[in-house]
């Protein structure tokens, strides 16, 4: 019985370990998605920290700060810029950072949908080539059509 209670507190440690490994790689590799917004990802990484707070794994204020100012989207890089450089991110909370650029968040919803506008612009002009370069194929074609039918019919009437 002993044997068997042993093994289950082995079990229950490779499990726990394997839970903060799990936390660990998902904090490392933990980035906004495209699209999402401020709130989403903040929630999200949240989240990830109060499941490694649950494991027992501690990372400093700073730590935490500047992970969650990394992990943003490319629009917010400004933001994130003056917030390391104006505030000292060892001695804010988290949600104080959020709340500070949620502050913004107008700003660089109006510079995704610009960015948005852009690749649509972008996209368009190729489509058109390549609608322009079929049809110029087509009138060739065409072109090449009449030619042998005007040749066959002089064949013909000779």
């Amino acid at each position: 019985m002993w044997d068997q209670l042993e093994k289950m507190m082995l079990g229950s440690k490779v499990g726990n370990q394997l839970k903060i490994s799990n936390c660990l790689n998902n904090y490392e590799e933990f980035k906004a998605k495209e699209g999402e917004s401020l709130e989403a990802t903040y929630d999200r990484f949240v989240t990830l920290l109060n499941e490694l707070s649950k494991n027992k794994v501690n990372k400093s204020q700073i730590e935490l700060n500047v992970k969650f100012l990394s992990i943003l989207q490319p629009e917010w890089k400004r933001f994130t810029r003056q917030m390391k450089q104006m505030k000292d991110l060892n001695e804010i909370p988290l949600h104080e950072v959020y709340e500070t650029l949620r502050q913004n968040e107008e700003e660089v919803d109006e510079i995704m949908a610009e960015k948005k506008k852009a690749e649509k612009v972008v996209v368009d002009p190729v489509a058109l080539v390549v609608k322009q370069k079929s049809a110029s194929l087509k009138k060739k074609n065409k072109v090449i059509l009449s030619e042998s039918e005007e040749a066959e019919s002089k064949d013909n009437s000779d």
